[in-house]
């Protein structure tokens, strides 16, 4: 019958034909494609259930860039408190300095004005034989030499009986 078919009819015929052949092509490439997505899924179940044990191991990596991390902060925290403290006792050693070098300019002062009693000579002698080596080299990178200055009193001898200066006179 196929003999008996025009041209147009033949070319309909092939069409379909094709059409058909076009269709189960696209059916078995989809098919293919939701084999190949459910492999993928079975593999990746499989290496789930095979996995667990990998799960210690992520926990055990965890603790130890824990530990590591806490104690990188630890160190840092240390070495800050360190250099606080340091710089506390320096600024404790810079304050007793000054304190002692106010003490002796005090006792220049009286010294010069003539108020000055051996009793209080022997105190400071004591508290300055009791500082350390290192108030001694900061004390002489600290020290001033002050020119020690002339009172009245020494111009004036005749002014004996007038009242001793105090340092509000000054």
């Amino acid at each position: 019958m196929d003999k008996n078919l025009s041209g147009e009819e033949k070319r309909r015929k092939l069409k379909e034909e094709y059409k058909k052949d076009l269709l189960a092509r696209k059916q078995f490439r989809q098919k293919v494609n939701r084999l190949k997505n459910l492999q993928k899924i079975n593999k990746a179940l499989e290496n789930m259930v095979t996995d667990n044990d990998d799960t210690d191991d992520w926990i055990r990596k965890l603790d130890e860039e824990t530990a590591l991390n806490e104690a990188k902060v630890e160190i840092s925290l240390d070495s800050i408190l360190n250099e606080t403290e340091e710089k506390q006792k320096k600024i404790v050693d810079e304050a007793e300095m000054k304190k002692i070098n106010a003490k002796n300019l005090v006792e220049e002062m009286k010294k010069s004005l003539g108020l000055f009693e051996e009793e209080e000579t022997t105190e400071e002698e004591e508290v300055s034989t009791e500082t350390t080596e290192e108030e001694d080299e900061k004390e002489e990178e600290v020290s001033i030499d002050l020119p020690e200055e002339e009172t009245e009193a020494d111009d004036n001898d005749d002014d004996i009986f007038s009242p001793p200066k105090t340092l509000g006179d000054f």
